[in-house]
């Protein structure tokens, strides 16, 4: 089963359900490329219901490691659908977070409703965010790659490694930082 519990969120309904079943309640990891599939409903879903949002919300208690790559930004009337979903349902395994846009995908509130406290590893790459959630003070590694890090007033960069007390790894590749 364990051999079974990583895949792609972009295969076909009878794969996915193949996919679910063989995983049984083994932690998942999860892989979706929104840009590969945008073409194929704008609304965000698979071609078959209920959806990349349905299938995230459902399953994001088991899930250990997520990637999604080619975010929309909030002009894209897929952004308020996933957002919600990252914002609302709690991943109380996730070890692993990936995010990646060339879009400017801002997370305006704190992801996974404030709990992940198994999260150790975050890249992200084109993703705004906030960073006074508490959500990161587990990390032992970050990358942060052509981002925005919004900080409210009077808080920097010092102030988010200081809220990560278990931090080995610092990755600052072109951030955006506002002055």
């Amino acid at each position: 089963p364990a051999l079974w519990s990583r895949f792609n969120l972009s295969a076909s309904r009878a794969r996915l359900g193949c996919l679910f079943e063989r995983a049984k309640g083994y932690p998942l990891s999860l892989f979706y490329d929104y840009a590969i599939v945008s073409g194929l409903d704008q609304s965000g879903a698979l071609p078959s219901e209920p959806g990349v949002t349905g299938i995230l919300e459902a399953n994001l208690a088991r899930v250990q490691s997520l990637e999604l790559e080619g975010l929309p930004d909030q002009r894209n009337g897929r952004y308020e659908k996933i957002a919600d979903a990252l914002f609302r349902t709690e991943a109380p395994l996730l070890r692993e977070l990936i995010m990646s846009s060339d879009r400017d995908f801002a997370l305006t509130r704190p992801l996974f409703g404030g709990h992940a406290p198994h999260l150790r590893q975050v890249t992200l790459s084109g993703i705004n965010m906030t960073w006074d959630t508490g959500l990161f003070r587990n990390l032992s590694s970050l990358t942060i790659e052509n981002g925005g890090i919004d900080f409210r007033p009077g808080t920097d960069i010092c102030d988010i490694v200081r809220s990560c007390p278990r931090l080995e790894s610092l990755s600052l590749q072109r951030p955006v930082i506002p002055e």
